[in-house]
Order: C-alpha cells, then structure tokens, then sequence
C-alpha cells in the first residue's frame, strides 16, 4: 500500500458512514418509481434517487466523485453479464478509490490508497430499478492484484453453502431510512455538465422529517438532487446530510454498453482456487 496512514484513514471515514447508514436502512419493496414529481409530492428517499433513471443495461457505467466526513471517494458502478455455469448471470461491480481531504478541503496525499474492486452476481434476467433488491449468487473483491469469493452458494464451507439464507444486494443499499417520505419543495429543469457532455436534468429539493428509530432521533434533512434521464441510474449530482454527515456527490463520467470488469478473471476460474487467484 503506497500510503498506508491515508488509505486506511479514508476507508476508515467511507466505512462509517457506510456502516451507520446501513444500521438504519429499513426494509424496501419496489414501488414504481414516480412518473413526474411537482412541488407538495410526497417521494420516498430511494424513488427520489431512482426518479427519471431507466433500467440498466449490461454494459451501463457511472463514476462518482463524493465528499463526506473528510474523505473524497470515486465510485465506478458498472452492470454486466457472464456465462457461470453455462448460463448468462447478471453482475454488479464497484471500484472504490478513496482519499483524505484536510479541513480546507486539499489533497493530504498524490498517493491514493490502492482500489478496492467488488463484483456482485446477482439472481434475475434484467437489471430493476434503483430499490429493487437481488439474491446474490456470489461476491468477488479484489484488491491490488489478488481476487477471492466472498457469499459464495457453491462453497464446500458449511453454513455458508445452500442452506444458509441467501444474502441481497440493493443499490439503495446505504440509504439509511429510504422508504422515509419526504416532500417536494422545488422541482425545476436544470441542464447540467458532465465532463463535457450536457444533460437535461430536473432539479429536486425534498424536505425529510426527523424520525426516531431504537430510540436515536435524526434530524430532519433537505436533500437536493438533479436527475436525468440521459445517465445511467439518473442521478447527475446530490447534496444533503446522512446521519449528521455532510455529503455531496458529482457525477464525473458515465457510458452506456462499454464497461469492462476490472477482474480479470470469472467466477467459474475463480472457483477453481480455493484460497483465491
């Protein structure tokens, strides 16, 4: 690791914010995702994030740039298919490259942290919507140039094989009350930049109240975000305070039908090590 104290410190601050979201994220049922939204709406934080987005396709890739809780994360999300055991298979890939920003806002190392690359295989013949939830196949991570399984249902480990409960994957994964319902203040069309492409975008601002759950209260929050149509998964930027953490996020670049997997190597070859490749 070419930066150790700065990597970890990064991880460090992504993971919690991670965590904390995911130990109040509620249990979704995929609604249809609202046709139009007008100021006094009412929208759930997961459709709002799903608004004007189209299903993904195999191929599909977004990279965001987002700030939260000192750290500056890039998140590439790709969608994609393969053959695993003869049969064309759904997956889901995330490359994360995380770095520390000081309080002023600069760079505290040109050494970032080495990517951390997850790939999820997930049950389904389409991509769903943004809350739609998937029963996972398998999980592959790699980090630098080692790749292993992670919730693997064909592995010879016990109580981690068939018969355990399969896990889920959620793009609304993190989003930590999404079914809570919020109201529109401002919907406005807004053309946005991206790199040097410019999309048509709606611009939302929703208003979320304070909820109380297990006896902790979050504040209520205002949340803006720009959503478009011509970008996969919809979402151009957002703004807005997750559990008292600030968090902006920016969509850098994004494709349609070109991403390739940052993992070299399928999972049929994969299950053929044991310990990893």
């Amino acid at each position: 690791m070419p930066f150790v104290r700065a990597g970890l410190i990064a991880a460090a601050c992504a993971a919690a914010v991670a965590i904390s979201a995911e130990a109040f994220t509620e249990p979704r049922e995929v609604s249809a995702a609202p046709v139009a939204l007008h100021a006094g709406d009412s929208v759930s934080l997961a459709d709002l994030y799903g608004y004007l987005a189209a299903l993904p396709q195999p191929g599909d890739w977004v990279r965001v740039r987002t700030q939260a809780g000192g750290a500056v994360t890039t998140v590439t999300t790709g969608f994609g298919m393969e053959s695993v055991g003869g049969k064309s298979t759904l997956w889901i890939e995330t490359r994360v490259d995380a770095q520390t920003v000081s309080g002023a806002g600069v760079m505290t190392s040109t050494n970032p942290a080495p990517s951390v690359v997850s790939k999820t295989y997930v049950v389904g013949d389409a991509f769903g919507p943004f809350p739609a939830t998937y029963e996972v196949i398998a999980t592959v991570a790699a980090i630098g140039d080692k790749a292993f399984r992670m919730n693997d249902r064909a592995s010879d480990f016990i109580g981690v094989g068939p018969t355990s409960p399969p896990p889920t994957y959620s793009l609304a994964d993190g989003l930590p009350f999404a079914t809570r319902q919020g109201t529109v203040l401002i919907a406005e069309p807004k053309d946005m930049a991206v790199g040097q492409i410019t999309v048509h975008a709606t611009h939302l601002l929703v208003s979320f109240p304070s909820v109380s759950v297990a006896g902790v209260s979050v504040p209520a929050t205002l949340v803006d975000v720009w959503q478009s149509p011509d970008v996969p998964l919809g979402t151009v930027a957002s703004s807005g305070a997750i559990l008292g953490v600030s968090r902006s996020s920016t969509l850098a670049a994004f494709g349609r039908g070109d991403y390739r997997s940052a993992i070299g190597i399928g999972l049929d070859a994969l299950r053929a090590y044991p310990g990893g490749a």
